[in-house]
């Protein structure tokens, strides 16, 4: 909820606002149609890095446990 001037029409709301994201401003990841076919080449010519199934098992947990 955020309100002006919520105090004088309700005692008990609560003034809200967003926090500041870390590092300081948004980034949008998205990819528009327009550069799908390019980023996906894009991609597909970065170096690749095999790992085993115990390694993709830790990696998904340090992000969980995070």
């Amino acid at each position: 909820m955020s309100c002006v001037d919520c105090s004088a029409k309700n005692p008990l709301a609560v003034k809200s606002s967003l926090i500041d994201p870390d590092g300081g401003s948004l980034v949008d990841l998205m990819v528009s149609e327009s550069q799908m076919d390019l980023k996906t080449l894009e991609a597909q010519s970065m170096p690749k890095l095999k790992i085993t199934k115990w390694h993709f098992i830790d990696i998904c947990e340090s992000f969980i446990l995070v």
